[in-house]
């Protein structure tokens, strides 16, 4: 039987920065369908959801979390592009968002932003711990995984690779993908994919990986 507790409001435990919370806006009727992967935070876990409806004032979700209403949760649609807000509803796998303020929906859609036209949208990562292997030419590498989304990974590499350089990483349990080199300093490296891994793809192996399609957010390890 599930511990009710361990499942309480936990608007008081959250380990997480968070902004002032403003009064929930009124609904709006205007509501906006898409089907985009953003990325769900609570304090405990975050996962890849499915948004397939937003608004100025919230968002509706697929989501695999235990939820509960009021729970605070973070909605990040970009790497620059995140939303505070509460859970309103759970119903069947869909939970509805509420955002703490309105959102402009270009904000939402990632259209209010023009100041680098050329530069390719990270989109949401999940922060993971696994062994990948890299291709760098004729040499392979045995790395680690920072971080990981549908269009680039974060990995640790010692060595040095140029902006746009080709590569191929293939994750532990995961076929071989395609890249190119974004960055690489410090130790560590960020590879953009030439595709996108498919959301059904990705959720597999998080459940192959980790046993759940979603990753705690403080842990020890894997």
């Amino acid at each position: 039987m599930r511990d009710d507790a361990e499942y309480a409001d936990l608007s008081n435990l959250f380990l997480f920065e968070e902004p002032a919370r403003q009064p929930t806006p009124p609904p709006d009727a205007r509501l906006l369908t898409l089907f985009r992967v953003g990325k769900l935070t609570t304090d405990r876990f975050e996962e890849l959801c499915l948004i397939r409806n937003a608004g100025r004032g919230g968002v509706m979700a697929n989501v695999h979390l235990p939820l509960l209403p009021r729970q605070r949760v973070r909605i990040e649609l970009g790497s620059d592009r995140q939303f505070w807000g509460a859970i309103l509803w759970i119903k069947q796998g869909s939970a509805g968002i509420g955002f703490d303020y309105p959102v402009d929906l270009d904000e939402i859609l990632g259209r209010g932003d023009l100041r680098d036209s050329n530069r390719r949208s990270a989109g949401p990562r999940l922060k993971i711990d696994c062994s990948a292997k890299l291709r760098v030419g004729s040499r392979y590498y045995g790395v680690r995984v920072h971080d990981l989304g549908q269009t680039g990974i974060g990995i640790s590499f010692p060595g040095a690779l140029k902006a746009g350089q080709g590569v191929v990483v293939t994750l532990e349990g995961f076929r071989p993908i395609e890249g190119s080199a974004v960055w690489c300093r410090g130790g560590s490296a960020g590879i953009a994919f030439n595709q996108p891994i498919a959301f059904g793809d990705l959720t597999h192996w998080l459940v192959h990986m980790f046993g759940k399609p979603c990753v705690a957010t403080h842990r020890g390890g894997r």
